[in-house]
């Protein structure tokens, strides 16, 4: 049997963790972890004593304020940066979307329209077939930027 070879940024704990199946990822990232503290729990009330427990509830007390407003502080920045990179990727989508209503615009059959759409096309055909594979490896194709700046110019010379 051929062993297939991974990239070397695909080892790890992420990796091992996106190919596991939901039922096994959920066992182990919800279930065994709150099943340990439950036991855990359990021995530390019957192993101290709930006299002696009772002792320290004001000092646990804030002692899980603290770690409750820390939490929130990190849990407030992970949505922001979350957000960040969603406004990002809109933005992004609407940016290409422009492609097809520069494809619509430059509707017709008149030599004025034959070429923001020759341009158009060069640059989608050059963004699938160079900047994609190199978006891949976190990479840019300067070919791609120039095949843009292309259609821009042909689009100005439309509506001029």
């Amino acid at each position: 049997m051929r062993r297939c070879r991974l990239p070397a940024r695909a080892n790890g704990v992420s990796y091992y963790l996106t190919t596991l199946p939901i039922w096994a990822l959920i066992g182990l990232v919800v279930v065994l972890p709150t099943a340990a503290a439950m036991i855990a729990q359990v021995l530390i009330h019957n192993r101290v004593g709930v006299q002696r427990l009772a002792k320290n509830n004001e000092i646990a007390g804030f002692k899980f304020a603290t770690v409750g407003v820390i939490y929130a502080v990190l849990l407030a920045f992970a949505v922001i940066v979350v957000w960040e990179k969603f406004s990002e990727a809109e933005s992004a989508v609407a940016q290409e979307g422009a492609a097809a209503a520069l494809f619509r615009y430059a509707d017709g059959g008149e030599p004025e329209a034959q070429a923001p759409r020759a341009a158009l096309a060069k640059y989608l055909r050059s963004a699938v077939a160079s900047e994609w594979p190199q978006m891949g490896v976190e990479s840019e194709s300067h070919g791609v930027t120039a095949a843009l700046s292309d259609v821009y110019r042909a689009a100005m010379a439309l509506n001029r």
